[in-house]
C-alpha cells in the first residue's frame, strides 16, 4: 500500500494533529525527525480553503518526552512521532508503525524513553491516536554528516506530511 495511502487511513478522523520530530543532532542520520518536523516548520501552514485540519509541529529533539504538557495543551486527536528506526529496511525508507508494537521489528533510540512509553503516555493523557512515522537510517554515529539516503527520506516525508497534515485529508 503506497505511503499517503497509510498515511491517511491512519489519520482518519483527525482534527487537530501534532506532529513530534525525535532525534539528536549529534548523530548522523539520527536528526531524521527532528530535521523534518523543521521542514515542516519551515513551509508553514499553507491552509487551503476547506481545510479541517489544525496541525502543531513540535521539535522533540532527544528528550521529546519534555514536550508532552505542550502537546496536552495543544489539544490533538491524532499525534505523529516521527524518528529514525531501525526497521532492518533500506537506508531512506519511510515505514508507519504503531509505537506501542514492539513486534514491528523497530528498534533504535538516542533518547531517554523508548516511544512505546511516550506513545502510551499520550494517548492515556490526551486520548488521541498516535502513529510512528520512521526513517530507516544509514548511520547513527557520532559527528558524521547525514547520508544522501536519508536526505531524500526526509524531503519525501516532508512532502507527504504537508500535503496530508495542512491541506487537509
Amino acid at each position: 500500500m503506497p505511503l499517503k495511502q497509510i498515511l491517511l487511513r491512519n489519520l482518519k478522523g483527525a482534527h487537530r494533529v501534532a506532529v513530534l520530530g525525535i532525534g539528536s543532532e549529534l548523530l548522523a542520520d539520527d536528526v531524521a525527525g527532528l530535521l523534518v518536523a523543521q521542514e515542516l516548520l519551515k513551509s508553514g501552514k499553507k491552509k487551503t480553503a476547506g481545510n479541517r485540519i489544525k496541525t502543531a509541529v513540535f521539535l522533540g529533539g532527544s528528550v521529546p518526552e519534555n514536550l508532552t504538557g505542550e502537546i496536552k495543551r495543544f489539544k490533538p486527536s491524532h499525534v505523529i512521532l516521527i524518528d529514525a528506526v531501525d526497521a532492518k529496511k533500506k537506508p531512506g525508507t519511510i515505514i508507519v508503525f504503531d509505537p506501542r508494537n514492539q513486534k514491528t521489528g523497530v528498534s533504535f533510540s538516542s533518547h531517554r524513553f523508548p516511544l512505546s512509553i511516550l506513545a502510551d503516555y499520550l494517548r492515556a493523557s490526551c486520548g488521541c491516536a498516535v502513529i510512528g512515522v520512521g526513517i530507516q537510517p544509514k548511520r547513527v554515529v557520532f559527528s558524521k554528516q547525514m547520508s544522501p539516503e536519508v536526505e531524500r527520506g526526509i524531503e519525501k516525508i516532508s512532502r507527504l506530511l504537508r500535503k496530508v497534515a495542512y491541506a487537509g485529508l
